[in-house]
């Protein structure tokens, strides 16, 4: 069935001149489904704002509790820290062995008697020279 009344109308915007109540309808219906999907955009925008904010706070809590522990921890362990290096460094070290301070000796006196660090020249195309 065809409406002439509104037909006229809407034949200005490009529909002909006439139209069913079908192709009304069906119209009606993509113009209803386009702004219920703009509203729930808008919902998802404003529950996405909301999360991230939370998340924030959340997040800016989480920070500031975990560098506090942090502090706490580090200022009992520099507390700790003298008794700690006393017990395991300075009690706990013993003596040299007789033997590896003769070595140790021994490994002195080579390395000091070798003639020292001796300086490779370079030539000019960037290769080491021969030394004499």
């Amino acid at each position: 069935m065809e409406t002439p009344v509104l037909g006229n109308y809407l034949a200005w915007v490009g529909f002909g001149s006439g139209v069913s109540y079908e192709e009304i309808a069906i119209i009606a219906l993509i113009l209803i489904s386009i702004g219920i999907q703009f509203l729930f955009a808008r919902i998802n925008a404003r529950i996405i704002r909301e999360s991230i904010v939370l998340l924030d706070q959340n997040l800016a809590e989480a920070i500031k509790e975990t560098l506090e522990n942090l502090a706490e921890a580090i200022k009992e362990t520099l507390e700790d820290l003298p008794e700690a290096i006393k017990a395991n460094f300075v009690d706990g070290i013993e003596p040299p062995n007789p033997i590896q301070e003769f070595i140790a000796q021994m490994m002195r006196e080579r390395m000091g008697s070798v003639g020292g660090i001796t300086e490779v020249a370079k030539a000019i195309d960037g290769k080491f020279e021969k030394q004499p």
